[in-house]
This record gives C-alpha cells, sequence and structure tokens, in this order.
C-alpha cells in the first residue's frame, strides 16, 4: 500500500514539473523559454524588454523577432542592435545584443576666431548628456555653416571628429571650423538688359550693397530665391521668356569685397491676342469677362492670366458653383504674333450648404465662429463667402490656423462644410518701455484678453469677449485705462463696450498740464462688409492745470475743472489689406460730437470731423498714401468759446512732419499754440523697399488750424517734406522721420525736425 503511494506521487511530480513539455507535444510548438539583454550599461533592462514583442511564454515568430529589432533601434539608445535566437529542447531562448550609443560629455570648437563657443552652441540641438547622435550631429554642423553664412562668410568650412571613450561609454565632439574671409557685397551689376535698367533689377533682389548699417552680406539661397524673383518680375512685364544665362562672381585685391554680374536675356515681349470662353453654358461670356486684367491687346503676363482664372473661379463660386473647373490655355499666334487664350469651363451642377462642422476650438465656444460666418445652412452654397468667412475667423486673432474644407453628402447637390481651427493664446501680459519725439521716456504695463468670458471660471476665456487693462507712466505723461467690449450683444451684431480712464498730460504745453478722467459706453455695428457705425456716450471730467504765471490771459482763463456729457456717432469703411501695415485699400471715417446743451453739464459744442486715406501698391512693392483729414467745432449756449482741450491742432510726427507738436495754427502773443476751431490736413507718402523688414519713406504733409471756422482759408497752408525710414523689428516698429518746414509763420524757424517713435517691449 505505501509502495503504491510513493509510487503516485511520484507520477504527479513528473507529471507537475513536466507540464509545459506536455503543452508543447498537445499543442505542437515551442514557446519563448527566456529573453536576455546583453551589452546594456546604463539602460535598464527591463527598458529594453517593454519594448519588444517578445517575451518569455509567448509563441516564437520571426516577424516577431524582426519588429522588436527596429522598435529597440527606435529608442535611440543604441548604435547598434543585433539578435542571437536558439532551440533548446523544451523552449526558444531569444537573446538581445546591443551597443549604447556613448553619452556626450564634451563639446570643443576650434578655429572660430569672429563667435565664440556660446553662440555657436546656440545653432546645435545635440547637448552635453545627449546620446550622441550622428545624424543630428551633422545636421547641428550645416546650422553652422549656415549661421556663419548668413553674417557674410560664404566660404567658411565645418566638419567634426569624435573621441570616444568604448570603456565607459563617453564621448567627446571636436567641431572644426575653418573661418573664411567676411565678404560683403560692393556691386550688383546686369548686363544683357535693354528693356529694364540695371536700377530697377536691383530693386527685386535682396542681394544688394549695405545700406548704412543694414545688408550687404551674401546668402547662396537667398541669391537663388533672387534669381527666381527677377525672372518673375520679367514675366510680369511681359517677358515670358527672359532667362538668366549667366552669373560672374569677381573680388576686389583684399578678397573681402565682391562683386556680382548677371547676364540675361530677355527674350521677346508678348501682347494678348483672341480671348476665347468655352462651357460656360450657364452665364454670358460677357459677364464673366467684365473684371479681367489681361484683354485683347494688353501686355501678356502669367500674373494678370492667373488672376483673370482666379476671377472666373470666383464668379462661379459667388453662384455656388464649387466643383466648376477652369482650364487656361495659351498658344502663340504666328500671323498675329500675339498670345491668343482660351479658358475651358466646366460648370458641373450647384451645390448647397447641407451642415456646417466646426472641430479644433477646446476654449471658444460654437456659437462664437458660427456668427462669423458669412454662409448659413440651406442657402447656395457660397465659395467667395466661404473665403471671407475664413478671413473674419482669422481676424480675430483667436486662431493660429483655420482650415475650411468641403465635404460631399449623400444627396450630389449639397455640400458640408468643414471649419478646422486651431486655437492659439488671446491673453497677454505685456511689459514695456518707448521713447518718442513727443512723449519721452516712457514705460508700460498692459492686460489683455481678447478672447474673454467672465463667466468662464478659472479660465475666463471662450466668449469672445475683449478686456484690456493698461498702465502708461512716462516723463511726460501718466495713463490708466480699463476696457471690456462684448462684440456681439444678446448674440446680435452689435457690439458693446466701456471704458474707464484717467490721462495725465504734461507734453501738450510747457506752460500747462491737462488731465482727463472719465468713462465711456459704446455700440457698435457692422452695416455693411466694410462699413461700421459707432455709438459712444462720454462723460468726462477736463482740468486745465498747472498753468504758468507766465502764460498769457487766452490760457488763463482756461484754467480750471470742467464737466463733459457728449454723445458721438461715427461711421467707418475700412478695405486695407492689412491694419497695421497695408498695401492696398482705404480707410473712410466721420463723425459727428454734440455735448452739453439737452446732455447737461458745464460745456456745450458741437464737432465734426472726418478722415480719410487711401493705399496704392505700385510695381517694385512701392506703395502710395494719399490721405487727407478736415475738423469743425463750434461753440452754442451757455458756452461762448471752444474749451482748449477741444480745440484742433497741427505739427509734429503724426500730423505735418518738419514742425514742432502742435506748431501749425493760432498763437498766443508769447507764441504759444492755443488751437482753432477748424482744420484741415492732407499728406502723401511713398513707401519703398530696402532691405527685408526696412523700407524708405518720402513724404509731403500740408494743412492749417483757423482761429474760427469762418476762417477757413485753402489759400493759406503751412507745409513739410521729407524723407523717413520704416523698420519692423522683434523690438517692435519703428519709425523715423526728417522733415524739412516749407511754408510757415513768423514763429517758426526754417530748420529741419526729426521725428521718431521707438518702441521696446521685453
Amino acid at each position: 500500500m505505501i509502495r503504491k503511494m510513493i509510487l503516485s506521487l511520484f507520477v504527479f511530480w513528473i507529471a507537475f514539473t513536466s507540464q509545459g513539455t506536455f503543452l508543447w507535444a498537445a499543442s505542437g510548438e515551442k514557446l519563448v523559454k527566456k529573453v536576455e539583454v546583453q551589452g546594456n550599461r546604463s539602460i535598464n533592462r527591463d527598458l529594453i524588454l517593454s519594448r519588444a514583442k517578445t517575451h518569455e511564454g509567448s509563441s516564437f515568430q520571426q516577424s516577431d523577432v524582426d519588429d522588436d529589432l527596429k522598435r529597440l533601434y527606435a529608442m535611440g539608445y543604441f548604435s547598434d542592435v543585433q539578435v542571437d535566437v536558439y532551440e533548446d529542447f523544451d523552449g526558444w531562448v531569444v537573446t538581445f545584443i546591443v551597443v549604447e550609443k556613448p553619452i556626450v560629455k564634451e563639446i570643443v570648437f576650434e578655429g572660430n576666431k569672429k563667435f565664440n563657443e556660446k553662440a555657436l552652441k546656440k545653432k546645435m540641438k545635440l547637448a552635453i548628456g545627449d546620446r550622441l547622435n550622428e545624424t543630428q550631429l551633422k545636421e547641428d554642423v550645416q546650422a553652422i555653416k549656415d549661421f556663419y553664412r548668413d553674417k557674410g562668410y560664404p566660404n567658411t568650412q565645418v566638419d567634426y571628429s569624435l573621441s570616444i571613450d568604448k570603456e565607459i561609454g563617453h564621448a567627446a565632439i571636436i567641431i572644426h571650423v575653418h573661418e573664411g574671409a567676411h565678404i560683403k557685397i560692393r556691386r550688383v551689376d546686369f548686363s544683357g538688359n535693354k528693356a529694364i535698367p540695371t536700377k530697377r533689377l536691383r530693386k527685386v533682389m535682396k542681394t544688394r550693397r549695405p545700406f548704412i548699417f543694414f545688408g550687404g552680406n551674401f546668402n547662396e539661397d537667398v541669391f537663388e530665391e533672387d534669381k527666381e524673383r527677377l525672372l518673375e518680375f520679367y514675366r510680369s512685364q511681359g517677358y515670358i521668356d527672359a532667362e538668366i544665362k549667366d552669373v560672374k562672381f569677381s573680388y576686389d585685391k583684399t578678397g573681402r569685397r565682391m562683386t556680382l554680374l548677371i547676364t540675361v536675356e530677355e527674350g521677346s515681349f508678348y501682347y494678348v491676342g483672341q480671348v476665347v470662353m468655352e462651357g460656360n453654358e450657364t452665364f454670358p461670356t460677357q459677364e464673366i469677362t467684365q473684371p479681367f486684367k489681361m484683354t485683347p491687346g494688353q501686355i501678356f503676363t502669367p500674373d494678370k492670366l492667373r488672376n483673370d482664372v482666379n476671377q472666373i473661379r470666383d464668379y462661379y463660386l459667388a453662384k455656388g458653383y464649387v466643383d466648376a473647373v477652369i482650364g487656361p490655355q495659351t498658344v502663340y499666334n504666328d500671323k498675329t504674333k500675339c498670345i491668343d487664350v482660351t479658358y475651358s469651363i466646366t460648370e458641373n451642377q450647384m451645390s448647397y450648404l447641407n451642415e456646417i462642422k466646426i472641430r479644433g476650438n477646446t476654449k471658444t465656444k460654437d456659437i462664437v465662429i458660427r456668427r462669423e460666418l458669412a454662409v448659413k445652412p440651406g442657402e447656395v452654397f457660397n465659395g467667395v463667402k466661404v473665403r471671407r468667412s475664413q478671413e473674419r475667423l482669422m481676424n480675430l486673432g483667436y486662431f493660429k490656423t483655420v482650415y475650411m474644407d468641403i465635404e460631399s453628402t449623400d444627396k450630389e447637390d449639397h455640400k458640408d462644410l468643414l471649419v478646422d481651427v486651431e486655437e492659439t493664446k488671446t491673453g497677454e501680459i505685456g511689459f514695456g518701455a518707448g521713447f518718442s519725439s513727443i512723449d519721452n521716456l516712457i514705460g508700460f504695463v498692459e492686460l489683455t484678453q481678447k478672447n474673454f468670458d467672465w463667466k468662464s471660471f478659472p479660465t475666463f476665456t471662450g466668449d469672445g469677449q475683449k478686456l484690456r487693462i493698461r498702465a502708461q507712466v512716462g516723463t511726460k505723461r501718466q495713463d490708466y485705462t480699463l476696457s471690456w467690449t462684448e462684440p456681439w450683444l444678446f448674440d446680435r451684431p452689435i457690439s458693446f463696450g466701456m471704458d474707464l480712464y484717467r490721462r495725465d498730460s504734461r507734453f501738450l504745453s510747457d506752460v500747462y498740464d491737462e488731465r482727463r478722467t472719465g468713462g465711456d459706453l459704446r455700440l457698435g455695428k457692422r452695416l455693411m462688409e466694410f462699413v461700421r457705425a459707432d455709438l459712444t456716450y462720454t462723460l468726462e471730467e477736463d482740468e486745465i492745470r498747472n498753468v504758468s504765471d507766465k502764460a498769457s490771459d487766452a490760457i488763463k482763463q482756461e484754467e480750471g475743472t470742467a464737466d463733459v456729457s457728449s454723445i458721438e456717432l461715427a461711421l467707418t469703411r475700412d478695405t486695407r489689406d492689412s491694419a497695421l501695415s497695408p498695401t492696398r485699400g482705404m480707410r473712410n471715417a466721420i463723425s459727428g460730437e454734440l455735448a452739453g446743451g439737452p446732455l447737461g453739464l458745464d460745456r456745450d459744442f458741437t464737432k465734426y470731423v472726418t478722415k480719410h486715406s487711401i493705399y496704392f501698391p505700385l510695381p517694385l512693392s512701392l506703395v502710395l498714401r494719399l490721405s487727407g483729414q478736415a475738423g469743425l467745432v463750434d461753440s452754442f449756449g451757455d458756452t461762448d468759446r471752444v474749451p482748449l482741450f477741444e480745440r484742433f491742432f497741427l505739427g509734429g510726427a503724426n500730423t505735418i512732419r518738419g514742425f514742432k507738436f502742435r506748431d501749425v495754427g493760432p498763437k498766443d502773443e508769447n507764441g504759444e499754440p492755443i488751437g482753432g476751431s477748424s482744420m484741415i490736413m492732407g499728406s502723401t507718402e511713398l513707401t519703398f523697399p530696402i532691405i527685408e523688414k526696412v523700407r524708405g519713406a518720402v513724404f509731403y504733409d500740408t494743412g492749417n488750424v483757423y482761429e474760427d471756422y469762418g476762417e477757413f482759408d485753402l489759400g493759406d497752408l503751412r507745409a513739410g517734406a521729407g524723407i523717413g525710414l520704416r523698420l519692423e523689428l522683434p523690438i517692435g516698429p519703428i519709425r523715423l522721420d526728417y522733415g524739412w518746414p516749407i511754408d510757415r509763420d513768423r514763429f517758426q524757424d526754417s530748420k529741419g525736425r526729426f521725428d521718431f517713435n521707438i518702441g521696446y517691449s521685453f
């Protein structure tokens, strides 16, 4: 009996310990018995195995092992990964053999004299403590070469060598720099150009000789772009066969001044022959071609051809034909020596807007996006309005990108509109300082939120409201402002806002200071696509203070405090392509203000102001701006004269340049400006590119201020003219002007005057 029990236990033990073998025999395949890692020094074994599909107890698959090799390489820690696999009697043994990349312990530069190691290391992505990645190292070497090239050292050579201690797994990188000469462009010349003068061709290029402290470095990439710009310019002038045949580089004796000689072959000049429209069955040819830029007899250019194709496309998009296809064809006519143009149109069917889908907005409410769209479900799918909707959304400033896409639906004549947005930061805290010829030194702190929502705690974003808090303190002024605006009141396209402010101004005069404290309520509505109306009620306390004993009676009688209650209506039409740096379009504004009277308080007056500006883009990236403004102000009721703080003044950086600030217009017996009741001013300014982010300007300003609006006289105008620079720098825009007074009164001298505005942010 005991023997049987012992024998049974022995058989049970054999069966239990051989379970894997019996299972293998039953399933017909061996499992992975063991997975090992060899060669790893600092990388944890478990971390390596966590990236592998192959593990103990899994079914052995060669495809899994192959994928594991790729995964381990992708970790970025190893310069080599191999696998050793062998079959044991009771399963597979898999061993991953890795060679770790050394850790970068030192980066040394040799041969760099013009730039220190700190500046060059900033151009590298590979840093001390990283695993050595030679692919990245090669990219860093190229980045250093590009840095030297941009700084005017195009012949600089950069390479590297490695010192690797395999015992401890450390690497030292030695960057070898062979600096070439600092080369500046001495001159850019052309040959072969007969129709277009060299001076005009130079202005097309970014590669040019130095201007004051800017430019003059030779950059191969920029020069390649310049060659394409030259050809594009020739094509825009009708020379579509123009070619650059040769480029020669020559140097002076020092080897540091380069002259470029560009040989061009202008080719023939082409005119437009016949213009034919095919396939337009729904709409007449005359109606489609009405806005064409390129008609028979005009110069043929690819730009005008593209413009006219876009005009046809926009015409059909506006009618709902979003699937219309326009195919332009051009053929040279040997008989007429002109280029005939044929526009082949496949209209397809008209589409309707089915549904608008919005995607990507995590903070901004859907309603904020939908209310800016110029299209609605059920309407004809107007592609032009869709494009305008995209511009509106981008102009909000809430989004980094806005994409509009068209999706098909179950109905052939219906399309869905997909609005895909990528949100950006809309809140800003700014600190800054600046200096101008009017304000002198000034500093500010400002908090803005362009997508404010007072109900959304704690982020306070998403409803499209605008909040602005600003404090500005300087040697000549102190301003404090709190502003809030709701652009869609009660979900209607009516804006409502309010402001609270206090403004202390000491730069207006040498003999008195001005303080304004108050607030306003604003209502605004967009009447048409580019036209809006704004109604503002203002309640303000105005004070003329710190009046000098030497001031005239005309100024002393203005001393004191007055409360003003006023309402203003303004109409604005703005079609400019940019509010900051416009190149085309116009802005027209007219406003009328009533103070006192039925509104009560201390001052009764009416004020009317109109301002207009128009921008013309010209060839060679020139921009012409024509602007003018006029104003009338008059007192009534218990107010016997127009208050000093409501009168018109001209002169200085933002009005008539060449004159002192506020120096154009009526003056007292001491020569102190006292302003007037009527004003007129006009300005002409032409800006032109010099180098990237720098434009030059020439200007002519004229106008005058009259003590009484009955004295308005266009024959009695002051004028100033001058030159300037417009710089767009990371620290902010800089405007520099030097003007000379041309027509002046007995208190004004003939000396030129420098006006400037500089903004610093940090």
